[in-house]
């Protein structure tokens, strides 16, 4: 209990002083970054290849890069894609005659994207998480701030843990808290049981029939008592 006090005061005081990103609160933060997609010719800020036979693409640049230097490609054939002269349709012309008869051009452009499955409250956790995972992002990802707009309770949270005075928290003795973790866990347990002998007498509303009900209530008895035992607890069973 007391480490779980002291984290929430030093996050308290991460909050309080953290750089907001000109981002209204509630804010988190996430991971941002750059990716190519398929654009029209207008608005190309590349090209790529596709080939069908090798089932890849490159950009134009690094496959003619990768061409002088794999050795695949002789001296005449490397002298004739130099002569192409940066001609993206005379290149394509040299790949389709030397490399993929099927092989294609198509225009790029880069996206800014926010990457799935990032949330961090810290702007500092969110640095360190891309560090860290640099092998998961370009080397131009990025913290990128938002807000939880119109989140009601996401808001009250951020309230609580950025002003409630975790000073007045009163630490309970380990003896009081296993004490109420027990009570918590039996009577749990024992509602299960309950509602399980209520669907046996007939009483099952909100269910289709009354073996449903208690088929439900007694898996759920089971699985309280399997996670009280997993707590180091051992609940009072049915005939004890």
């Amino acid at each position: 209990m007391k480490e779980a006090i002291q984290f929430l005061k030093e996050l308290q005081q991460e909050l309080s002083t953290q750089d907001v990103d000109c981002q209204a609160a509630p804010r988190f933060w996430v991971v941002g970054d750059y990716k190519w997609v398929e654009a029209n010719e207008g608005n190309a800020e590349r090209y790529s290849v596709s080939l069908p036979n090798a089932a890849e693409s490159y950009p134009v640049e690094d496959y003619i890069e990768n061409a002088k230097e794999d050795g695949e490609f002789n001296d005449e054939q490397l002298k004739e894609l130099d002569e192409c002269n940066n001609d993206y349709d005379e290149i394509l012309e040299w790949i389709q005659k030397y490399e993929d008869e099927g092989a294609e051009l198509f225009p790029e452009k880069k996206v800014h994207i926010k990457k799935d499955s990032t949330f961090f409250i810290t702007k500092e956790e969110a640095k360190k998480h891309i560090k860290a995972n640099s092998h998961h992002y370009t080397s131009e990802a990025h913290t990128y701030a938002m807000t939880a707009w119109r989140a009601a309770k996401v808001a009250k949270l951020w309230e609580i843990l950025q002003e409630f005075d975790w000073e007045s928290v009163e630490i309970k003795k380990e003896g009081t808290i296993q004490k109420e973790k027990e009570q918590t866990f039996q009577k749990r347990y024992d509602y299960h049981i309950s509602q399980k002998y209520e669907a046996m007498a007939g009483k099952y509303g909100g269910w289709s029939s009354s073996t449903d009900a208690r088929n439900h209530h007694a898996l759920s008895a089971s699985l309280v008592y399997q996670d009280a035992l997993t707590a180091g607890i051992r609940l009072k069973v049915e005939g004890d």
